[in-house]
């Protein structure tokens, strides 16, 4: 006799067992099996060995394989969005950094024309005595910067950049702390004097939607530069 053989031996002997036993019972509880009862019996009078198999497998086997199968469809979605939307793919890649010695360099990946005009955006929580000086204001067709100071001469230096290709921001990193933080839900970076002896600070953030990188420059602590950067304010559109 085979090894199926005496497997579909045993089987029906069990089987029978379980009816012999049924029948002598004299108190029957009432059962309406339910569609996955049915299944699961028709799956388990077909093949036991496979059914406890199946049973006893463990949820993380169970569910892997389909999990992994998703995040590949996910994974090959997103590829198929970069390829065939710009729109997208200018999204991800629309800047770059690069961390040197001592600075960092922002590179720009994005396509398309500067804008005629740029737009205007002024700090509108100054520090009390700090004044715009207007003969140090620079207007670029990509490029901004404004220089204010109080009655010590202390700057405070706001400007932006328009994010186009071949276009370079530079900050100096040497002898500072360097700390991520959030201004008004865009990403940024705090760039702190690692010694207590220097206050100067500077903070850089990036709005994508805009397309714009910001940065301030002034002799100040965490808090007040970040409170001065979620005080910037568009004044007007550009053109």
């Amino acid at each position: 006799m085979t090894d199926k053989e005496l497997d579909s031996v045993m089987r029906q002997i069990l089987l029978d067992a379980i009816a012999l036993d049924e029948e002598s019972c004299e108190d029957r509880i009432p059962f309406e099996p339910s569609l996955k009862y049915q299944h699961q019996t028709a799956l388990m009078l077909k093949d036991p060995i496979r059914w406890e198999k199946n049973r006893s497998r463990p949820v993380w086997k169970k569910y892997g394989q389909r999990v992994a199968a998703i995040l590949l469809v996910a994974f090959i979605s997103f590829g198929s969005v970069m390829v065939a939307s710009p729109t997208a793919r200018a999204m991800v890649l629309q800047w770059f950094r690069e961390w040197y010695e001592t600075y960092i360099s922002y590179r720009y990946t994005q396509e398309g024309s500067v804008p005629e005009t740029m737009p205007e955006y002024e700090i509108t929580a100054l520090p009390e005595g700090y004044k715009e000086n207007i003969s140090e204001r620079v207007e670029w067709s990509n490029f901004v910067q404004y220089r204010y100071e109080n009655a010590d001469g202390s700057p405070i230096i706001f400007d932006y950049i328009y994010m186009e290709t071949g276009a370079i921001s530079n900050i100096e990193t040497e002898g500072t702390e360097t700390i991520e933080v959030m201004v008004n839900g865009c990403e940024g970076v705090i760039f702190l004097p690692a010694s207590p002896e220097k206050k100067d600070c500077t903070l850089t953030w990036i709005n994508a939607e805009e397309n714009l990188q910001f940065t301030i420059h002034a002799s100040m602590n965490q808090s007040e530069i970040l409170h001065m950067a979620e005080s910037v304010k568009l004044i007007q559109k550009a053109k």
